[in-house]
């Protein structure tokens, strides 16, 4: 048992006795199997109240959310990027709130699909950069290509969601999820990070070329 888990032992028992508590959940690293041995211990009560703790248990940082259900569904309705909030995160004790909250996040993920016009707009940025990044490998102007590499990695990132039809998570867990995208495109996440400049310059083509043109679209 790591010490995380040890310390979420202890926790759990004490905000089991608090009053009004409805549900306690484990997310973030811990609970979708990321951690590391300095790891934080996020949790989230579901309860009447919404507030914030934090503090040392044992040596490790331990973060509690304290949420009222509604105010959650709220936020669901208004930004659909909070159904990353709940990424593997799995109850340590529910009266059922949690699992009315889990069956939004799982409708809101289903339904969601990008805006028409915020996919366009992306694809004329991306565009406007293939025709920059282009000049740069033609010229073999390394420096150039790296700032351009640097500068748009992200909103490539975007559009690659965009067209998985998934709204863009926040970028502490988009590395552990991109595995989970459709890109017609072997190694793209190594290819596109890692190696000589030329070649991830090469690969942000490839995946510009798919996100704005959409000929090798996903099925």
């Amino acid at each position: 048992m790591t010490e995380q888990l040890r310390v979420l032992e202890t926790v759990t028992e004490r905000l089991k006795q608090l009053p009004g508590v409805h549900s306690i959940v484990l997310n973030g690293s811990v609970a979708y199997g990321a951690a590391t041995a300095g790891s934080d211990l996020d949790l989230l009560v579901l309860c009447e109240h919404d507030a914030f703790e934090a503090d040392a248990v044992d040596g490790v940082w331990v973060e509690i959310h304290f949420h009222r259900c509604d105010a959650l569904l709220e936020r669901l309705s208004s930004n659909p990027a909070e159904i990353y909030r709940y990424h593997g995160a799995r109850a340590i004790s529910d009266d059922g709130t949690y699992a009315r909250l889990a069956e939004a996040v799982r409708q809101a993920e289903q339904a969601y699909r990008p805006a028409a016009d915020a996919l366009e707009k992306l694809r004329y940025w991306l565009f406007s950069t293939q025709k920059k990044l282009s000049a740069a490998i033609s010229a073999k102007d390394d420096l150039r290509m790296a700032y351009l590499l640097s500068t748009n990695t992200w909103k490539v990132l975007e559009g690659l969601y965009a067209i998985n039809g998934r709204p863009v998570p926040p970028s502490s867990l988009a590395y552990h999820l991109h595995s989970t995208l459709r890109v017609p495109c072997e190694g793209w996440f190594e290819g596109l990070l890692l190696g000589d400049v030329s070649t991830r310059a090469e690969m942000m083509l490839r995946l510009i070329t798919c996100i704005c043109d959409g000929t090798d679209q996903p099925q």
